[in-house]
């Protein structure tokens, strides 16, 4: 599966259940839509990954 910037994100998706995809998209969305002025770039990535991560999803790193 491809992402909108074609990157392949089957890895990503294929462990996640759809359920808790939507509810991170949704957070997503959400900081970045609502993003203040001089607030950090990363926010909306950290907001995603706090919401899997609440889910029980746990961010690794290949070989480690």
């Amino acid at each position: 599966m491809a992402s909108n910037q074609g990157r392949d994100i089957s890895q990503v998706v294929d462990d996640l259940a759809l359920a808790d995809m939507y509810e991170a998209d949704r957070a997503l969305w959400l900081e970045a839509r609502d993003h203040p002025p001089g607030a950090s770039c990363s926010c909306p990535g950290l907001e995603y990954l706090a919401v899997l991560y609440a889910a029980g999803y746990r961010l690794k790193k290949e070989g480690q």
